[in-house]
């Protein structure tokens, strides 16, 4: 069952039903999503979004747009250029406790522990799009050039 960004948001942060009501409310006059609204209201704060949205993706199986994600260049880093391209994994976002980590495929539970053996935070795997992942990772890790010298 496809539960709401909303929901997630329920359980982490104690919103009643008439927060809910306002918070729909603006998002149909608005067009803003859920968590921006019940942000801009000051009902929650963007941690709580993150949480609520990581715990959103890791109950389904669809793919993310990174396009509309957006991927924090500071996080990229945080798999050495080797694995990013090995096993096409980019980090993309981090909240707390957890690493967001994009792949085409959910990679195999001996690829995931090799992955958590570089990072600070629980791993969250989510599905992206393969044309996005692949651009992602050519811009921020791009392939290692060799030169070779004419003799």
């Amino acid at each position: 069952m496809h539960r709401r960004i909303g929901q997630w948001l329920q359980e982490i942060v104690p919103l009643s039903t008439h927060d809910v009501e306002d918070i729909l409310q603006e998002q149909k006059s608005t067009r803003q999503r859920f968590g921006d609204v019940a942000l801009s209201l000051g009902l929650v704060r963007p941690e709580h979004v993150w949480k609520a949205w990581i715990r959103q993706i890791e109950s389904e199986t669809t793919e993310v747009d990174l396009q509309e994600v957006g991927i924090d260049a500071q996080v990229v880093n945080l798999l050495p250029r080797q694995v990013v391209h090995q096993h096409r994994v980019l980090p993309i976002r981090t909240s707390g406790e957890e690493v967001v980590i994009a792949c085409e495929t959910i990679p195999t539970e001996q690829t995931q522990r090799l992955i958590r053996q570089f990072l600070p935070q629980r791993a969250v795997f989510i599905r992206a799009r393969s044309g996005q992942l692949d651009q992602a990772i050519h811009r921020y890790h791009p392939p290692t050039r060799y030169r070779t010298e004419a003799a």
